[in-house]
């Protein structure tokens, strides 16, 4: 399996998901056009012994580095493929895990984009907001499914 095209796709996809969160102010609710109220440390060291706790889907394989720790935006990132799962079913596996383990959804999952899919949750105990983004693979055969999503840790200031 010819995996190029992924890494590319891999690093773009992650590059969008810490740009998205990486500016000094607060995100925004897109659908209500107004400021979630959530700010930002820079902490990534310590988001690394959490960001190992998070689930990840079965059958996944990480792509790229073991880790990326982005100290300028005091994120915490990685990336990973699934074959078998669609974006949307990705999504629906950290939506029914991240609840079981006390996170809270920030923006539901909902599609972003022509296929990619996208939901943001916060931690209250551990202060930490993730965003699990989340698009398709086109390998060469049109039977297989396999998508490739990201994870990215952010740790919140009150």
């Amino acid at each position: 399996m010819h995996r190029g095209p992924r890494r590319l796709a891999v690093t773009v996809v992650a590059a969008f998901a810490v740009l998205g969160v990486a500016c000094d102010t607060a995100p925004t609710d897109p659908e209500a056009g107004g400021d979630l109220g959530v700010e930002f440390g820079e902490q990534p060291a310590e988001l690394a012994s959490e960001f190992e706790q998070l689930p990840v889907a079965p059958g996944s394989q990480a792509v790229g580095p073991d880790m990326e720790t982005e100290a300028a935006e005091g994120a915490v990132t990685r990336s990973y493929e699934v074959a078998g799962r669609t974006p949307q079913q990705v999504l629906e596996f950290y939506e029914r895990e991240l609840d079981s383990r006390g996170w809270v959804p920030r923006v539901a999952p909902t599609q972003a984009g022509a296929r990619a899919w996208q939901g943001e949750w916060t931690h209250p105990e551990i202060g930490a907001w993730l965003i699990v983004s989340a698009s398709p693979f086109e390998p060469g055969s049109e039977d297989e499914i396999v998508s490739q999503y990201s994870l990215v840790l952010r740790q919140q200031r009150e």
